[in-house]
């Protein structure tokens, strides 16, 4: 396929995209057992919603995976830099792991409001 470079360069993209977002879950996480909030905090949220948002907007699959296996002609041709056993468990794992932060942001905002 004479688009296999192209291709590279998406899983490179994807992949520093993944960590860049996994960060921000991990940040969500780390304020919720803290208690900590902040600009990055929304800045988390919001990186995390809008890949969430963009996911079930197409059809419940990532963006560049969908690119990647358009250009490739085929459904096989892994599309991030990660063993395909971890890449299929990426986003039920985000989710929970981004749910288990939120709500214990939650959980500290209204015990804050019960100490008031």
């Amino acid at each position: 396929n004479p688009y296999m470079d192209f291709i590279f360069w998406l899983k490179l993209v994807h992949t520093a995209i993944f960590l860049f977002a996994s960060f921000c879950i991990g940040y969500v996480v780390y304020c919720g057992f803290y208690n900590k909030s902040g600009s990055f905090l929304k800045i988390s949220h919001a990186v995390v919603l809008s890949i969430g948002i963009a996911y079930v907007a197409n059809g419940f699959e990532c963006i560049i995976s969908t690119l990647v296996h358009d250009i490739a002609g085929r459904r096989d041709v892994s599309d991030i830099f990660f063993p395909d056993w971890f890449a299929r468990n990426i986003v039920p794992v985000s989710t929970v792991v981004y749910l288990v932060g939120v709500s214990a942001i939650i959980h500290n905002s209204v015990m804050k409001k019960r100490a008031e």
